[in-house]
């Protein structure tokens, strides 16, 4: 498809997505067709995008290639392009152009003369080409020096970024993450903590030929919400790395990426509820919210037993073991057995040394690690074990969104990143928290 193709595709998904949404008691099937038109409007969007900037590139390219020196600078910028004021450029007695006012674009008169001769263009194009004669080495790559007359040699930027490695949160994949287009999220729900076999007080009897049924008990509803919280991020860029560097809106959009992502599961462990989603670890123990299993301190093989094996049945076919790694489980990774084997991890009865791969897993459940889970350490809450899909619900009104604020007049231009989500625990019985005595 083109451009106008796709754009014709997105409005019309777009115009289905208000229909649904406006359309009250929808059915299970609507539901997951309301899903996936958001995901299909949001990609959609995005290739759009990526075709609107291509096309601007291929524009701006085509003028610094054949156009005129004057409009060959300009703005490196992904959300505008413009060619320089004329109103900054003068020429001189020979015709050249030079730079009315050079320090704004951080170049010297003597350097803008420089790369505006047509040799220079010529010369420098034939070097990265590889078909360079000797002539243009030494006029493009041998003086690179403003000062000694020769050719002004840009450096050659690569694309790769040297940065640390972020760690990869792990719960903000476990948990439902559920779209909605409202400020508040609401479940009706069955109240009923009596026992982790019954769902609520129904209960048959056995009445016999004669017997009338009695009142089998009414189960007692109430309602599950959560509330909708909004959420910012602002980063400061120059002027001169949004012009140096074209692509810088993208490098940054890539680390509110990562951020956003460890933002999320910070809060869905963490968070207060105070105009944020309230976290897992907050109160585990309380009235609902997910019981606590103790672990001892330092924790021990039998206590992770019980962990396990006391999560409900219903909730133990999806469950697993979320813990911090460089700490937490590098302990527990060290239990040994009555024969001085390492016993976590195995997946047979025979310890193959520290050359054997050990699964990270306990009890045939995968293990995620969480950057944000608890280190060790008297009373701190090291492992949550269970359900998370149907322990912890994820609202997502708006993911992240970015936006460029540019007011001509300040020194920074920045990158606002907003996004407005709430999550809290649903289903209590779906999770338990271990924690250190």
């Amino acid at each position: 498809m083109n451009l106008k193709e796709k754009q014709q595709k997105l409005r019309a998904i777009d115009a289905e997505i208000q229909e649904l949404s406006a359309k009250e008691g929808k059915t299970q099937d609507e539901l997951k067709r309301w899903d996936k038109l958001l995901q299909q409007s949001d990609a959609l969007a995005t290739e759009i995008d990526l075709d609107e900037r291509t096309a601007k590139h291929t524009e701006r390219s085509r003028a610094e290639v054949g156009g005129s020196n004057v409009a060959a600078i300009e703005t490196k910028m992904t959300f505008e392009s413009r060619p320089v004021g004329q109103d900054l450029v003068a020429f001189d007695a020979k015709g050249l152009p030079f730079l009315m006012d050079a320090q704004g674009f951080g170049i010297s008169d003597a350097q803008f003369r420089a790369i505006s001769q047509p040799s220079y263009k010529k010369a420098y194009i034939r070097a990265i080409l590889g078909k360079a004669d000797r002539h243009d080495f030494e006029a493009v790559l041998s003086e690179g020096v403003d000062t000694e007359g020769g050719y002004l040699v840009p450096p050659d930027m690569q694309a790769e970024i040297i940065r640390r490695s972020p760690q990869a949160g792990g719960v903000y994949d476990l948990v439902r993450q559920v779209p909605t287009l409202s400020d508040k999220l609401r479940y009706p729900k069955l109240d009923y903590t009596t026992d982790d076999i019954h769902s609520s007080p129904v209960r048959i009897k056995w009445t016999g030929e004669t017997t009338d049924a009695e009142n089998a008990g009414e189960p007692k509803w109430g309602q599950a919400e959560i509330d909708i919280h909004e959420g910012m991020v602002e980063i400061p860029l120059t002027r001169s790395l949004v012009e140096d560097r074209g692509d810088a809106d993208q490098i940054i959009a890539e680390e509110l990426g990562v951020a956003y992502r460890l933002g999320m599961c910070d809060v869905i462990l963490n968070g207060n509820g105070v105009s944020k989603p309230h976290g897992i670890l907050e109160n585990p123990g309380q009235a609902n919210e997910p019981p606590t299993v103790n672990l001892g301190n330092p924790v021990t093989a039998d206590n992770l037993l019980k962990l396990v094996y006391g999560l409900p049945p219903q909730y133990q076919a999806n469950a697993r073991l979320l813990i911090e790694q460089t700490d937490v489980y590098t302990t527990l990774t060290t239990l040994k057995d009555t024969a001085n084997n390492y016993i976590f991890g195995l997946w047979k009865n025979i310890d193959g040394g520290l050359a054997t791969d050990r699964l990270e897993t306990i009890r045939g459940k995968p293990i995620t690690f969480d950057p944000f889970m608890p280190t060790s350490g008297s009373a701190n809450k090291v492992a949550v074990y269970g359900d998370f899909n149907r322990g912890y619900y994820l609202g997502t009104r708006l993911g992240m969104s970015l936006r460029l604020q540019d007011l001509p007049r300040n020194a920074l231009v920045y990158l606002v990143g907003r996004f407005r989500v709430g999550g809290d625990v649903v289903q209590p019985r779906a999770l338990r928290v271990g924690v250190q005595s």
